[in-house]
């Protein structure tokens, strides 16, 4: 959200590929790594995503002006009209 401290915290998330490793912590400073598995994007209105897929993985999103634009940050973004997009990135723990 705008003005806070996840502002901006997945803006590099495109530039995830298949294989990339990311690192969580959790408030014990436990940490967790992943392995990217899939990165795809889907329309606002592909729900199915956030479907629970059996497997320990983890599935982040990102807004994206369309579903073909992953970088470019623009007015579609807070409409999140169906021209919008949603950047899937799925990793499987490590």
């Amino acid at each position: 959200f705008p003005g806070t401290g996840s502002d901006h915290i997945f803006y590099s998330l495109p530039a995830l590929t298949q294989g990339d490793e990311i690192t969580l912590t959790d408030s014990l400073g436990q940490e967790y790594t992943y392995r990217v598995s899939e990165v795809f994007a889907v329309t606002p209105f592909d729900t199915w995503v956030l479907d629970p897929t059996g497997d320990d993985m983890i599935s982040l999103q990102v807004c994206t002006e369309t579903p073909d634009d992953w970088w470019t940050i623009g007015p579609s973004l807070m409409s999140s009209g169906p021209e919008s997009g949603r950047l899937i990135v799925r990793a499987e723990k490590v």
